[in-house]
């Protein structure tokens, strides 16, 4: 599991983390908080939230208009965003 970001970045998405998972489970040990931690950034955080550096669109809506932008261009087509 690796945080890319600056300090402030970080500090978010560990608060993000805490109020979404830490606080409303209990685990049996560090190795499953670890292993649901790791799913939930991978599986949530880094496909379903949204973040300022993609015009705060989630990675999977920035990805839905990339493939629709380089379709439209590859067709000749000017595409403008809905």
């Amino acid at each position: 599991m690796t945080i890319h970001g600056g300090n402030a970045e970080t500090e978010r998405v560990i608060r993000t983390i805490k109020e979404e998972l830490l606080w409303l489970n209990e685990f049996g040990s560090f190795e499953e908080a670890e292993a649901r931690i790791s799913a939930w950034i991978e599986e949530d955080y880094n496909r379903l939230y949204v973040h300022s550096a993609l015009g705060y669109l989630s990675p999977e809506e920035f990805a839905q208009q990339w493939a629709q932008t380089q379709e439209a261009t590859s067709q000749g087509a000017k595409y403008e965003p809905g």
